[in-house]
C-alpha cells in the first residue's frame, strides 16, 4: 500500500490478533523501509520486485520462528515433571473460565486437591520415588476427567487443582470420588488424596468470584486433610446456592 497506509493495516492485525505474524510486502520502499514495518509489527519486509526463491525463503523463516514460539509457548504452560498445565497456565485459564460461566449461566467447579503424608514418602522412599507419585496423580486426573473440558493443573509441589466447567456439585464429587478410588488403587501407601470442591458463586465482579472459588476449595480441601485425609469435602457455601 502506498503512504502510511501498509503501516496502519500492519498496526490494526497486531492490535486484533497479536500472535499473527506478518511478512510486508511493498514497492513504495522510498515511503518506509525495514525498520518502519517492523516497528509497526511485522516480521520481515519484502520488496518488490522479488523472486519466488526469495519469498519463499522468507516465509519459510517466519514459520520457522512461529513454529519455535509456539514450541515455547507450550513449554511455559506445563510443568515440567508431570507435563500437565502448570499454576501460571490455571491463573489465566481460571479468569477465562470465570467470566464464560459468569457470562452464559453454567455451573462451574473446582477441584483443590493435597497428597496427604507426601513428606513421609519422599523421605522414606526416596525423591526418584516422589515424583513418580506425582506424575501418576497427574495421570489419574487426566484419566478420570474429561478430554478437552475439564482441565488438570500442578499448582505447586504436591497440590493439584482441576477446573471442572459445566458441572454441577454432584456430577463434580462423582468425579471426585472416581479420582479418589483410582489412587487408592495405584497403591502409594501410606498417601491418600484430600480433596476440596467448591462452585463458582457469583460475587462484585468476575476476578473476586474467581478468587472466592479458590479459597473456598482451598478451605474444603484442608478441612479434610484435618479431619484426617483420604476423603472429600464440599464447601459449604457450594451447598447451599
Amino acid at each position: 500500500m502506498p503512504g502510511g497506509d501498509g503501516l496502519t493495516l500492519i498496526r490494526k492485525i497486531k492490535e486484533i490478533s497479536p500472535e499473527t505474524m506478518i511478512l510486508a510486502m511493498t514497492g513504495y520502499a522510498r515511503n518506509y523501509g525495514y525498520v518502519d514495518v517492523v516497528a509497526a509489527g511485522a516480521d520481515d519486509l519484502i520488496q518488490k520486485p522479488f523472486s519466488l526463491e526469495e519469498f519463499e525463503a522468507r516465509l519459510a523463516r517466519i514459520i520457522k520462528e512461529w513454529i519455535l514460539k509456539e514450541k515455547l509457548k507450550a513449554l511455559s504452560i506445563r510443568d515440567a515433571l508431570t507435563e500437565i498445565f502448570n499454576r501460571r497456565h490455571f491463573e489465566e485459564r481460571l479468569q477465562e473460565e470465570t467470566h464464560r460461566a459468569l457470562r452464559q449461566g453454567y455451573p462451574l467447579c473446582l477441584f483443590m486437591i493435597d497428597v496427604d503424608h507426601f513428606k513421609l514418602y519422599n523421605d522414606t522412599r526416596g525423591h526418584r520415588e516422589g515424583d513418580i507419585l506425582l506424575k501418576s496423580l497427574a495421570d489419574i486426573l487426566c484419566r478420570c476427567t474429561r478430554e478437552k473440558v475439564d482441565q488438570p493443573f500442578r499448582y505447586g509441589g504436591d497440590e493439584f487443582v482441576v477446573l471442572l466447567p459445566h458441572t454441577d456439585l454432584e456430577g463434580a464429587l462423582k468425579v471426585a470420588q472416581r479420582i479418589l478410588n483410582t489412587y487408592r488403587e495405584r497403591g502409594f501407601n501410606p498417601t491418600t488424596l484430600s480433596i476440596g470442591i467448591a462452585k463458582l458463586i457469583p460475587r462484585e465482579s468476575a476476578r473476586k468470584s474467581a478468587d472466592d472459588l479458590v479459597r473456598r476449595a482451598d478451605e474444603a480441601m484442608y478441612r479434610a486433610k484435618n479431619s484426617g485425609g483420604n476423603q472429600i469435602e464440599i464447601d459449604p457455601e457450594s451447598k447451599k446456592v
